[in-house]
């Protein structure tokens, strides 16, 4: 695998569109009292359940209806906030009413309140990174940071983490991306959520590859990554790829041998089958010279 096309899925690990981050805190908002609310409401008319079967459009619209009916309900009032983001099409004048919501909320809602503030806080943090032009940078770190102050045990925490340093890493000129790197290790023992933690690791690994040109720190955080527990198969070509590089060739022979026993039926298993015996014979090879045998 060339190393371009691993930079890319690198990026790809590393980057979530606002989409998905909007329906996870509809889904947020919703899923605790799902129940609650669709007793009491006709299929028809769930907004919820528009938004587990990704009608989220058709769910901005009964969400407006229903904020409106009940203006004091601040669940509501920030589900139609949020769906407004999804609405097909996007508009400018849906992103600025949709802040406009949460910068509301946000004044009214008590730093003790602990259930919906901090999704206020996630969602105004993406608005400026992902939905205005230019990226508000400076706005967008900032309502991350008092996410992460106001409430750093938070579920909400840990993705805020990821955006935060993904901003920063954006933000940064290359000559501190040493500094930038740092700052991510030392967060990582703080974030509990395996999938945020694989991102930062993700991160951290296309900062070493792209910019610190650092391939044995990468290799490191790939190998991380997989202790984590990832589900990414790929990763075994990732690192083999890496190890061969640095002429760590048993370790690349044994995950070139990995990524072919997992996934025989992929195009790329025969190449890694090949590059393993390869590997493997250049390794016993190199072991004799290094070892002779004695008279």
């Amino acid at each position: 695998m060339s190393l371009p096309r691993f930079a890319l899925r690198l990026r790809a690990l590393t980057t979530r569109s606002p989409i998905w981050l909007t329906a996870f805190g509809l889904a947020f908002l919703g899923l605790s009292n799902f129940c609650a609310f669709a007793a009491n409401t006709r299929p028809n008319d769930d907004p919820w359940l528009d938004v587990i079967n990704t009608r989220y459009t058709a769910a901005s619209h009964k969400f407006e209806k229903l904020a409106k009916a009940s203006p004091d309900d601040t669940r509501l009032t920030l589900a139609y906030a949020a769906s407004l983001l999804t609405r097909d099409p996007m508009t400018r004048a849906n992103v600025r009413t949709s802040r406009s919501i949460l910068i509301d909320l946000l004044s009214k809602l008590p730093v003790s309140e602990t259930h919906y503030r901090p999704l206020v806080l996630l969602l105004l943090g993406r608005i400026d990174h992902d939905h205005i032009e230019p990226v508000q940078f400076e706005s967008s770190r900032a309502f991350y940071e008092q996410l992460l102050r106001e409430y750093p045990q938070h579920p909400l925490a840990d993705q805020a983490a990821v955006q935060l340093h993904l901003l920063i890493y954006l933000q940064s000129p290359e000559s501190r991306s040493g500094e930038v790197v740092s700052q991510i290790e030392a967060t990582l023992p703080t974030v509990s959520n395996k999938s945020h933690r694989l991102r930062l690791l993700g991160l951290a690994t296309r900062i070493y590859l792209d910019r610190l040109k650092d391939k044995s720190a990468a290799l490191s955080h790939l190998i991380a990554a997989q202790e984590e527990g990832s589900d990414d198969k790929s990763l075994d070509l990732h690192i083999a790829y890496l190890a061969r590089q640095l002429g760590r060739l048993e370790l690349a022979a044994k995950h070139y041998r990995a990524f072919y026993e997992s996934s025989p039926r992929d195009n790329r298993a025969y190449t890694a089958r090949r590059l393993a015996q390869e590997l493997e014979e250049a390794s016993k090879m190199s072991t004799a010279v290094a070892k002779p045998t004695q008279p």
